[in-house]
């Protein structure tokens, strides 16, 4: 996760390679792994891959429904995509579980709405 935060921070792509080389040793060792999934996601966010990126949150989703970090994503790759309403609704979940939780404050949720 370091290595794609550094890819956005500086907006070096390199980052982004060794991010998904050091994401693909963690699947070697667990694969599918619920921390490298999360990984993954963010990943393709920042690779603009919205349509991956909603995949992988909606298979973290599944297996861990109150995560809300994982809503943050579907929130970002709903907008992305241009399903609006299906973002709205991500995003009240993320207020509905925990209000005012970190992540909602990072995609500009606060607790009238968007």
């Amino acid at each position: 996760m370091a290595y794609a935060r550094r890819a956005r921070e500086i907006s070096d792509v390199r980052y982004y390679t060794k991010a998904e080389e050091t994401l693909a040793r963690s699947f070697a060792i667990e694969p599918g792994n619920y921390d490298g999934l999360k990984t993954q996601a963010w990943l393709e966010l920042g690779k603009h891959e919205f349509a991956k990126a909603l995949e992988t949150a909606v298979q973290l989703n599944k297996k861990t429904p109150d995560d809300v970090m994982v809503y943050g994503y579907l929130v970002d790759a709903k907008v992305e995509l241009g399903n609006y309403n299906a973002a709205v609704t991500a995003a009240q979940w993320m207020l509905d579980l925990r209000a005012g939780n970190v992540p909602s404050r990072r995609a500009g949720v606060d607790a009238d709405g968007l």
